[in-house]
């Protein structure tokens, strides 16, 4: 399961052909991510793109499953969306400041995503 989220989004990546200014991390950044791993090149290009950042300075995480929060974020960026991460939330349990705030809400007030309640995003 955590192979096919994986590998869905960085299709779906890929399918964007939108470029962002600044990248803020190269795929050469993260231990985790070797040349001869099958989705370094997705890796490359979601990292290349400003889609995704990696889970650390040094780290992507592959293996991890994606969060609700992280999900937005990339859609946020590939969608050069002006996020506000200190905006108030509609949602509970989504604080403010974090760095998924803006996207999350972004994602909210498009009806791109809904919460598991009215006030839980999850």
């Amino acid at each position: 399961m955590k192979k096919k989220i994986l590998s869905l989004l960085l299709c779906l990546a890929m399918i964007f052909s939108l470029t962002l200014n600044v990248s803020a991390a190269s795929v050469s950044d993260f231990s985790d991510v070797s040349q001869s791993s099958w989705y370094y090149s997705s890796v490359k290009f979601v990292t290349d793109q400003g889609y995704m950042n990696g889970t650390s300075a040094t780290t992507f995480s592959p293996s991890d499953e994606m969060t609700r929060a992280m999900f937005v974020t990339v859609l946020s960026r590939e969608a050069k969306a002006e996020v506000d991460n200190n905006v108030e939330s509609s949602f509970t349990d989504v604080q403010q400041g974090q760095w998924y705030t803006g996207a999350v809400e972004w994602a909210h007030n498009n009806g791109i995503v809904t919460g598991y309640s009215d006030m839980l995003f999850g």
